[in-house]
C-alpha cells in the first residue's frame, strides 16, 4: 500500500472485495501525519452504507486541507 506516495498513481483497488455497512462513531483525530481517514473503494464495486457519526478531525500535516477526505 503505497497510497498516497505512489507518484505514478498505480496503487489500484481490488474490485473483488465488498465494503459495506461501515460505521465510524465518536472518533476524534488530532494532528495526524497523513490524511486522517482513507477509504479506498473500487469504481466497479463501490463502497456502500458508509456512515460517519460524530467524527472530528483537527489538523494533519500532509494532504489536501479543504475537506479532509478524497473521493
Amino acid at each position: 500500500m503505497l497510497y498516497p506516495f505512489d507518484p505514478r498513481g498505480t496503487c489500484q483497488t481490488q474490485p473483488r472485495i465488498n465494503i459495506t455497512n461501515v460505521k465510524l462513531k465518536n472518533i476524534h483525530i488530532k494532528n495526524s501525519l497523513l490524511f486522517p481517514i482513507v477509504m479506498r473503494c473500487n469504481e466497479t464495486n463501490p463502497c456502500k452504507g458508509i456512515e460517519f457519526d460524530n467524527v472530528q478531525v483537527k489538523g494533519w500535516l500532509i494532504g489536501k486541507k479543504k475537506k479532509g477526505y478524497i473521493c
